[in-house]
């Protein structure tokens, strides 16, 4: 799954706060079990997410402002 069409808003910023592995867990993002996790902060929400590596290293690094204009 693209970490893009997850369940996290694209329309903030990621910053990678920790990282961690587990038994396995749900994905926050695109709901896949996960062994290798990030814990990023949203920028907006302040929440923070626990999500594969795979979703972090595409979240962290998407731009909203870049988004925004590409839609347009």
């Amino acid at each position: 799954m693209k970490a893009t069409s997850g369940n996290l808003p694209i329309n903030q910023k990621y910053c990678l706060n920790e990282s961690y592995i587990s038994d396995g867990q749900v994905c926050n993002n695109c709901g896949l079990i996960i062994k290798n996790i990030a814990v990023v902060l949203g920028d907006i929400d302040k929440k923070h997410y626990h999500i594969g590596l795979y979703c972090a290293s595409t979240l962290t690094s998407i731009n909203p402002s870049d988004i925004a204009q590409a839609k347009k």
